[in-house]
């Protein structure tokens, strides 16, 4: 008895209380690593941010990084290790496909999952997800939208055979359809797929006006280059990813002129500081951005109500915040998904640019 007095007194001296652990997953192999790395440096930049030293208050933060090959079976594995054994708090994880397998787990166990997806169903079917992304809904119907205001009529979509991927190429030839539009090709592809001569030589013969690309981060590059080569010179519309650098000079600046994607609107100076001093010689792209305030999300709640906090405890106040603090601005939230401002991007020269925000998206109240 008097052991135990004698530990209470110096847990209560030294102001400690038990490691709130937070599960942080992406991929960082494979395929798309890329896109895994992209985001891990926005959860880095976020801890730096708001648990300096791993720390919030006299809260210990425990971080446990995981890396999900962009695999369900893994995702699951790692999901099991976070919450079963290192009892997190919360899971953080990006990828569409991911989120599906995780939703029957978070929703069985009571436990948050913060996502960084765009698979229409991500929250609709679990009570305790919550989308840091815009839905893939929104963003295929506004890209479907800003190929038919172009002229536009016929479309030849390639796209990864892929739960988030699907859900994007679906969004958008359902309403480039509706619009009036014409779907004259649609083919999927497996991630490890790199011969696209055949499917390429159809799609030509069908005379699209434009091409829907979305296949993963290594195939991209391939891709355009070979429709290129095939004499397909019709305006690309495609995912984020193809703004990527590794896609840049894979397929060629001259291949890629005038590809048009959207993205969140990142351009957030104060946020650019901070992540320009952790990782001087890379770029911010969306999926940094939506890491960082995912888990900036998660930090803000620990920091206003560290003490006793229980997973039960967590999600509750989770589930009754409408907003998330970032540097440069104020995000809110609505049913359990943040409302980021969008924009189109071009390429044009080589160079990523921004070509106006998306009137129909929800828009942040900016700071000033």
């Amino acid at each position: 008895m008097v052991r135990w007095l004698a530990l209470a007194i110096i847990l209560f001296a030294s102001g400690a209380h038990a490691d709130a652990t937070l599960g942080l997953l992406s991929e960082l192999t494979g395929p798309s690593a890329a896109n895994g790395e992209a985001c891990r440096q926005g959860y880095e930049v976020a801890r730096q941010k708001f648990a300096p030293n791993d720390v919030i208050g006299a809260q210990k933060i425990r971080f446990l990084f995981g890396d999900h090959k962009a695999e369900a079976k893994t995702a699951i594995d790692e999901y099991n290790r976070f919450v079963k054994q290192e009892d997190a708090l919360a899971v953080l994880s990006n990828r569409g496909n991911v989120g599906m397998a995780l939703d029957p787990l978070s929703k069985q166990d009571n436990v948050p999952l913060i996502g960084m997806m765009a698979h229409i169903n991500f929250i609709d079917q679990n009570p305790n997800g919550f989308r840091f992304w815009p839905s893939a809904k929104t963003e295929g119907a506004a890209l479907a939208q800003r190929a038919y205001s172009r002229g536009l009529r016929k479309v030849a979509s390639l796209i990864l055979e892929d739960d988030a991927a699907l859900a994007i190429g679906n969004s958008f030839e359902g309403e480039f359809k509706r619009l009036g539009g014409e779907v004259v090709f649609h083919e999927l592809v497996g991630e490890k797929d790199t011969d696209f001569s055949t499917l390429f030589s159809r799609a030509r013969g069908l005379k699209p006006d434009l091409l829907f690309i979305h296949v993963a981060v290594t195939q991209m590059g391939i891709a355009v280059k070979r429709a290129r080569e095939l004499g397909l010179k019709q305006p690309i519309y495609s995912y984020f990813w193809i703004g990527y650098p590794e896609v840049l000079q894979s397929a060629g600046k001259d291949a890629l002129e005038g590809t048009t994607f959207i993205s969140l609107a990142t351009d957030r100076p104060l946020f650019k500081k901070e992540f320009e001093k952790q990782f001087p010689d890379q770029k911010v792209v969306a999926v940094t951005y939506a890491c960082f305030a995912g888990l900036a999300f998660a930090l803000q709640e620990i920091e206003q109500n560290s003490k006793d906090l229980t997973r039960e405890k967590f999600l509750k106040l989770l589930k009754v915040s409408h907003k998330v603090e970032l540097p440069d601005e104020t995000l809110k939230i609505e049913n359990r998904e943040v409302l980021f401002p969008l924009e189109y991007r071009v390429i044009r020269d080589g160079q990523v640019t921004s070509d106006g925000e998306i009137s129909a998206s929800p828009l942040s109240d900016r700071k000033s």
